[in-house]
């Protein structure tokens, strides 16, 4: 089917979660191959928030990447994108990476894009024409005149309507053409066009229905609510887009049962979330109010919350409580319309949730709720929940959160000690690492308390300069993890050193962790460091023998086909900037 003009609803569906570029996030600290692992999985998530995370996290990766300067980075990360799309992913994924492609891709890149002109989804084959397209060199655009002898005669046209635009043929005359022309024809010339709907083909009333959203008049809602009903996925898909701009409260019904089914779920939602009409947010609050089934009150429960309907948060606190197998569901969605006002109510429910990982899912949006302050938190704490929540506060991690749970440290019980260091434990940041240090060696702290205060020196102690909390330097940083190593009891600790020195990016790490990767004990967490800082190229610089040396005794230790890979990538990046 012909998509020229569907696109951007589509876009707009899958993308609509594209973001400023300057805005920093953590995972900027990270290294890219590490975050683009984590974020992959998500790219195509039902679960919107996950989604938005996801593709944020990327977009961020090639904003950065795609800056004056960053020649390396941005081929590193172009080689893990390019990786991805022979691969058998979500195509909501594979778009947003060709999405991200059209602005880091180069020459280099067109081979592994190309093929994707005649992929059977129809989303995946249009990004990868615009990134083609882009990209503009002679290549990619050959290669976009060669898909164009192969696809059929609608994928054709569009192939070569964008070949004429992009070489600026301003005499193509785009709004003639039918239907694509009824945004702007009169409306004796629409009507006129619309009596012989019932015989147009489906790739016909799936661009008719589409021009209709643009035109942006609601007479004409009943076309679009006859896509929806459509047995083709495509036009219902379709339909359900263009409700966003035709959509009435009259609709919300429909989307909410069509929002059951897995394939258009994602589409339902945002065009619920992106309906303008007098009186549909009432309508929302009204439809979670009423629902009498926990599919029902979940789904209103996600368009109220992606139209940041702060009124519905009661209603969805009342639901969780109705509705036990979907609560953690339901308060890990209502999370972001919370205040440190409901943390109250929040944290009660929370207390219900009995499965582990929910649990913890929750206690990360409480963190996220209490945005620092960690009072909150500390007031609703008593004999019957102390177990859970004094973990929790350690997560807040501000001067309040230390000083009680210090005092319940040196206080307390022998049963609360072992509590608050769990709590101490889950401390953000190095301020108290000292205090962990000295935990780690009290042998009137448990085996397990000793162990979880190491561990989390370990972990805070390495944190990047935005995280850590405290002045210190590469060096010392360094010097913290091996005296770790050395004090520590279990090799489960030296192993964790070991994987955690790859954040410190200084050349005497790399001599720190090399001669780990010869143990079979450590092979892995030092591989994985010596290849995470082999990535960083102002690191290979420094010390271009040391780097190539140890690039080589990975390939030749054998190891994992990946780090093999990935160990041959660097030392022909090395080899190239010579």
């Amino acid at each position: 089917m012909n998509r020229f003009v569907t696109i951007p609803l589509l876009f707009g569906a899958f993308f609509l979660f594209a973001a400023e570029p300057n805005r920093c996030t953590a995972a900027e600290s990270a290294d890219d191959a590490s975050v683009f692992a984590e974020v992959l999985p998500d790219l195509a998530s039902a679960d919107l928030n996950k989604m938005k995370e996801s593709q944020q996290t990327l977009q961020n990766l090639c904003f950065r990447a795609g800056a004056p300067g960053s020649d390396a980075e941005k081929s590193e990360l172009n080689a893990l994108m390019t990786a991805q799309l022979d691969q058998p992913i979500d195509p909501v994924a594979k778009t947003w990476i060709l999405f991200q492609l059209s602005r880091t891709a180069a020459d280099s890149e067109v081979d592994a894009i190309a093929p994707l002109l005649a992929d059977s989804d129809f989303r995946v084959r249009q990004q990868a024409l615009r990134t083609l397209v882009a990209i503009r060199s002679d290549k990619a655009l050959e290669a976009v005149r060669n898909a164009a002898q192969a696809a059929d005669d609608a994928f054709k046209a569009e192939i070569e309507a964008t070949l004429k635009v992009v070489s600026y043929d301003l005499t193509i005359p785009v709004e003639t053409e039918w239907p694509l022309c009824l945004p702007y024809a009169d409306e004796s010339e629409v009507d006129s066009w619309l009596a012989g709907y019932d015989s147009f083909d489906v790739t016909a009333k799936a661009r008719t229905v589409a021009s209709l959203a643009v035109r942006g008049d609601r007479k004409y809602r009943g076309y679009v609510l006859e896509a929806v009903k459509s047995d083709d996925p495509d036009l219902r898909a379709d339909g359900i887009c263009a409700l966003e701009k035709l959509g009435t409260d009259e609709d919300l019904p429909l989307l909410i049962e069509l929002a059951k089914d897995p394939a258009v779920e994602r589409f339902a939602i945002v065009a619920a979330d992106r309906i303008e009409y007098p009186g549909f947010d009432e309508a929302v609050l009204e439809g979670l109010k009423n629902a009498d089934n926990q599919d029902d009150f979940f789904n209103y429960t996600k368009v109220a919350v992606a139209r940041h309907n702060a009124d519905a948060l009661a209603v969805i606190f009342d639901g969780a409580a109705k509705y036990p197998a979907i609560r953690a569901n339901l308060l890990e969605w209502g999370a972001p319309l919370a205040k440190k006002s409901d943390l109250s109510r929040f944290i009660q429910l929370m207390l219900q949730v009995k499965n582990s990982a929910d649990r913890q899912t929750l206690q990360k949006c409480v963190t996220k709720i209490a945005d620092g302050d960690a009072q909150p938190v500390i007031d609703q704490v008593n004999d019957e929940n102390r177990v859970a929540l004094v973990p929790l506060i350690g997560r807040i991690g501000d001067e309040n959160a230390f000083l009680f749970l210090y005092k319940l440290f040196t206080d307390g019980s022998f049963a609360e000690r072992e509590t608050a260091v769990r709590g101490l434990a889950n401390l953000p940041d190095a301020q108290h690492a000292e205090t962990l240090l000295t935990i780690a060696k009290d042998r009137q702290v448990s085996a397990a308390g000793r162990i979880a205060a190491l561990r989390a020196y370990i972990r805070v102690i390495s944190l990047p300069e935005d995280q850590i909390g405290i002045a210190i330097t590469d060096q010392e940083k360094l010097a913290a993890l091996k005296s770790a190593f050395n004090s520590a009891d279990r090799d489960e600790e030296r192993a964790l050193v070991l994987d955690r020195v790859k954040a410190v990016r200084i050349p005497e790490s790399l001599a720190f962790v090399l001669p780990y990767v010869d143990d079979p004990k450590f092979t892995e967490p030092a591989t994985v460091s010596v290849l995470e800082l082999a990535h960083h190229d102002f690191l290979r610089k420094e010390d271009r023998q040391a780097f190539a040396d140890a690039l080589k005794k990975v390939i030749e230790k054998n190891g994992k086909p990946e780090w093999v890979d990935e160990a041959r990538r660097y030392l022909t990046a090395m080899e190239a900037s010579r």
